[in-house]
């Protein structure tokens, strides 16, 4: 996702705010506070505790005013707001998602609100240090849902001008710690509770500001961000990699993050515009990274369906709406009440509605049996996953399933009657002239190009790779520069182009969202008003992302050869989308 995003799954929403009744002695005029922080350091930070990791996420955009009376607290009046835009996440594909339509759906609603309506208890701690209880109304996604809210506030006259900022004024800061629950809102509808917990824990810590300076300091405007002209040299020149708790170059941050090797490519307008490869092939050695070293690009392969598939339907061998067992012959979806009136078709698969669910293959030891895609699907022995069954409606529910893949893989190979590796090269890598990705790179090594090490998560070297059977899901081996041709010709195709693999309407059906963030093939999500694709892969010791914009054909393929480094990724993309001009970065 993202980066598009690893797994999306998991976006919050995002509270906000409370004010707060301060009895001081003073005046009978309510003050006006100013949430509008001009040393921007108010946070509502977002936790979410699912069974399969902990997410934190944070929101700065806060603005709002709050009137409040020292001498009579219980009049205090006010309302707070919260940009959806201004919420992030240290994953960004997480980030993506919560501002995205099937999160918060920024778009469409782009501020969260919390407005006070009394406050129902006030106990003063020390001097100007308070403890209340408060009866609001939040607001998110246009539905307006009451909360009771404990809070701690504190009223600082004449602090603003001590604590910097350029004002003079009083301070009013507020803290909560609360939760809601993300169905009053509908949010992420239908996402299991593993992967999103229902409650979502707010912490607020947000500071106000009543101004006794004639005006508030002047707001200089945000520089726009100007077109990127054609380039005379590289984009890499002097780039650095910056964000609020870090700085370098991209050998700095492989160094920090315990990358030994990277590979990345530059889509301008449809075409690969630069390839520049960071560091060697294998800790152990000290050889280079360079255009033939292939990185294995896992769960990123699993792109190349959609357009196998939309390429057997327009030949009429296959049909999106048909149940997928008329074109199964060496394994049959298991007839259950679930499936029985709702067969699973190609639609499903590609749309993850397809009522599997089994998420992620992790692979077979090369000194040890490995079994079949049909013992995979079966379950069978030496397979080591489950066997594969609907556990839900097909089309009704949504699981980002690897168990998809393996399916589509097998219909394929048995509609077409040859090994999946070979329809691809056929079909894929040939036309495009991927002359250094294979799926079979067993029996190719040394044709074309050779594989770098895998690497551990501390940057240790694997010493045996695992082996996929799954091959669709789990066992591309390719170039940044490969990846990169096949991803420009899919934007031209989505551009309007007729002399791609896919046609125009097929490129707009893979692109196009189904109920969630997904599309058939790839992550999508809205950024500044431009429409972003994101994908990318895990393979034991690798990993592997890109995004690209739909709009320009801009975009970056980036392989690495450590494990599950999203980080490092999305360290590199936000660098060169900003050096390149791309929006909203």
């Amino acid at each position: 996702m993202k980066s598009k995003m690893p797994r999306y799954g998991k976006f919050l929403i995002t509270p906000l705010l409370l004010l707060l009744a301060i009895a001081s002695k003073g005046t009978a005029k309510p003050l006006d506070f100013d949430f509008r922080d001009p040393k921007a350091t108010s946070v509502i930070s977002i936790s979410i505790d699912s069974a399969w990791e902990p997410i934190t996420g944070s929101a700065t955009g806060i603005t709002g005013n709050v009137q409040f009376d020292p001498a009579n607290p219980k009049t205090t009046t006010g309302k707070i707001e919260v940009a959806v835009s201004s919420i992030e996440f240290p994953n960004k594909g997480y980030g993506f998602t919560a501002r995205g339509a099937y999160g918060l759906n920024g778009e469409k609603y782009p501020t969260i609100s919390f407005q006070m309506k009394r406050v129902r208890s006030l106990t003063q701690t020390k001097p100007g240090v308070f403890k209340a209880t408060v009866d609001a109304e939040f607001t998110c996604r246009g539905i307006t849902k009451p909360l009771i809210i404990p809070v701690t506030a504190a009223y600082l006259p004449g602090k603003a001008g001590p604590r910097g900022g350029g004002v003079e004024g009083d301070l009013l800061t507020v803290r909560t710690n609360f939760f809601v629950h993300r169905d009053d809102y509908k949010i992420a509808q239908g996402v299991e509770e593993e992967l999103v917990s229902q409650n979502v824990e707010v912490r607020v810590a947000i500071v106000g500001i009543r101004y006794t300076t004639p005006t508030q300091p002047e707001k200089k405007p945000t520089p726009k961000t100007e077109t990127v002209s054609k380039k005379t040299v590289s984009v890499f020149t002097d780039l650095k990699l910056e964000g609020k708790d870090y700085s370098g170059s991209v050998m700095d941050r492989m160094k920090f993050h315990q990358v030994p090797g990277i590979s990345v490519a530059i889509l301008r307008k449809y075409k690969v515009a630069e390839i520049k490869h960071f560091g060697v092939t294998s800790s152990l050695n000290e050889k280079a990274v360079e255009d033939t070293s292939l990185f294995e690009a896992g769960n990123q392969g699993s792109a190349f369906l959609p357009t196998l598939i939309f390429q057997r339907v327009r030949e009429g061998k296959l049909d999106l709406d048909t149940d997928i067992n008329r074109y199964l012959k060496s394994w049959k979806v298991p007839e259950s009440a679930l499936n029985v009136r709702h067969p699973v078709t190609l639609r499903h698969l590609l749309a993850h509605r397809s009522g599997f669910v089994y998420h992620k293959y992790y692979g077979y030891s090369p000194e040890k049996p490995v079994p079949t895609l049909t013992q995979v699907l079966k379950g069978e022995a030496p397979s080591q996953t489950p066997a594969t069954k609907v556990e839900t409606v097909p089309g009704t529910k949504f699981n980002l399933a690897s168990e998809n893949y393996v399916v589509l893989q097998q219909i394929l190979e048995d509609v077409m009657g040859k090994p999946y590796a070979q329809l691809v090269r056929e079909k894929i890598f040939t036309p495009l002239g991927m002359k250094h990705s294979a799926f079979d790179l067993q029996d190719k090594i040394g044709d074309f190009g050779l594989p770098v090490s895998g690497h551990e998560d501390a940057g240790k070297p694997m010493e045996k790779l695992p082996v996929y059977p799954e091959t669709a899901a789990s066992g591309l081996w390719t170039t940044a520069q490969d990846f990169a041709l096949f991803l420009g010709d899919i934007l031209r195709a989505y551009k309007g182009d007729k002399d791609c693999l896919l046609t125009p309407i097929e490129a707009k059906m893979m692109f196009t969202p189904i109920a969630t963030e997904h599309s058939m093939g790839f992550g999508r999500y809205e950024q500044s008003k431009s429409a972003y694709l994101y994908w990318g892969g895990n393979a034991q010791g690798f990993y592997s992302n890109l995004t690209a914009n739909l709009d320009t054909g801009d975009g970056i393929v980036v392989l690495m050869n450590r494990n599950l480094c999203w980080q490092f990724y999305n360290e590199i993309r936000d660098a060169l989308g900003k050096k390149e001009g791309w929006n909203g970065f």
